[in-house]
């Protein structure tokens, strides 16, 4: 990865995805808002499988071709780069750890401080054993204070023990080391993981939903990735092998046609709603095997199609929903997102069959995006932007933190020194 510019503020985000591969390079302007300087996306068809690299010659070079639209279009180079991950293989645990502050907590009367605090993912992370596994994330949730639990901001307490709930996301080292090797390929060496369906959070989420308690569903390419926010916590990770391909491979296996042509014909003529669609209409489409012979397919078929797959994606998710503890699905509410949410109907289908509360998310927070990135596909890629440029404000933080720290102790000691004076 490039160095980053001490002047600009420029952040990357690349989105590796089972049907596209999408960079934008941005800069962190004003009140933290970006401003996007350039971007490219291109096919990664045949490169990925369910969100995982299978041929990781095909993505490098599907990376790279990603990366150099966006660098052309900007005029600057990468920097600062933040790599989107996700697949079947993500998992979570949700648990409880005692926290060694021995050496963090050093007033005497044993206050737990911002600093304090800040320094719990990484004591997470080193200190938890997950063999054969990969930490991503390590989130805190709630703390627990001596005998006190469920406290969200422990700052100020003074404690004897202070253990914390955290919600820690793991990735299998196969498909990890394969995505690494994709991108070292692609000349990018310096970079940090994110896992998709919070960075789509970031973009689509408002503040409310994620305060009272929202699923999310990126129903991406290869994978719908679900995630339960609460309190403004993470809660709950699950992946879904079944996404915007599966729809398009029912139509290219009954049909006898190839990939592209049933994409099409889902992006053009496809939906869920079979009601008034007249047997008249057809979409000619190409007979896999034989050159220059085409078909005419009948429009409810592809969508009959659509809807049956649109119905088991739907009752997966309403499982997942319990999953998460809801007796009644009915009362957690839905936000549906990424490229393949856009599809017609769907969020009909899954109003009637999952939850009644549903909403399609599209990236609504930034305010200098152009036009065609305001798209539910786009979610994850600014989602991803939006982390890397958040990751400023914490550098920033806890540079301030450090500072702060430094001049505490820094007055501690002239305090120390004028009472020795003052006792002469």
């Amino acid at each position: 990865m490039f160095k980053g510019n001490k002047q600009r503020q420029i952040v990357t985000a690349i989105d590796v995805g089972t049907t596209k591969i999408c960079t934008i390079i941005a800069e962190r302007i004003e009140d933290g808002n970006i401003l996007i300087l350039g971007h490219g996306t291109v096919s990664s068809v045949g490169a990925l499988s369910k969100a995982i690299v299978e041929n990781v010659d095909l993505a490098s070079s599907a990376i790279i071709s990603s990366v150099n639209e966006a660098q052309n279009m900007a005029g600057i180079p990468a920097q600062n780069v933040y790599v989107g991950v996700t697949g079947a293989h993500i998992e979570f645990e949700n648990r409880l750890d005692n926290l060694d502050l021995s050496d963090e907590i050093t007033n005497q009367d044993n206050v737990i401080t911002t600093e304090n605090i800040a320094s719990v993912p990484t004591q997470i992370s080193q200190d938890l054993d997950y063999k054969n596994r990969q930490i991503l994330h390590a989130l805190p949730m709630s703390y627990q204070v001596d005998e006190t639990s469920d406290i969200v901001t422990p700052v100020g307490m003074h404690t004897g023990n202070l253990a914390v709930k955290s919600h820690v996301v793991t990735i299998a080292p196969e498909p990890a080391q394969k995505l690494q090797t994709a991108l070292n390929l692609a000349g990018i060496n310096d970079f940090q993981l994110v896992l998709e369906p919070m960075a789509s959070a970031r973009s689509v989420l408002t503040r409310k939903e994620m305060r009272e308690g929202v699923i999310l569903a990126d129903i991406g390419g290869g994978t719908t990735d679900i995630i339960e926010i609460k309190g403004r916590r993470l809660r709950y990770t699950a992946a879904i092998p079944v996404a915007g391909q599966q729809f398009t491979n029912d139509i290219v296996q009954i049909h006898n046609t190839n990939y592209e042509s049933a994409e099409k014909a889902k992006l053009e003529v496809g939906t869920t709603n079979i009601e008034g669609i007249k047997l008249s209409e057809t979409v000619d489409m190409p007979v896999t095997g034989q050159d220059g012979v085409n078909q005419k397919i009948q429009r409810i078929s592809i969508c009959k199609l659509l809807q049956e797959r649109a119905e088991d994606l739907a009752l997966l998710i309403k499982l997942k929903i319990r999953e998460m503890g809801y007796e009644d699905p009915n009362e957690a509410s839905l936000v549906l997102t990424g490229g393949a949410s856009n599809l017609d109907g769907l969020t009909h289908i899954v109003s009637s069959l999952a939850t009644s509360k549903v909403r399609l998310g599209v990236p609504t927070e930034l305010i200098n995006i152009p036009e065609e990135f305001v798209h539910p596909s786009k979610a994850t890629s600014l989602g991803i932007l939006l982390w890397a440029s958040d990751s400023f404000e914490t550098i920033a933080t806890q540079e301030k933190s450090f500072i702060q720290k430094m001049a505490n102790l820094y007055f501690s000691k002239i305090n120390q020194f004028l009472k020795i004076l003052k006792i002469k």
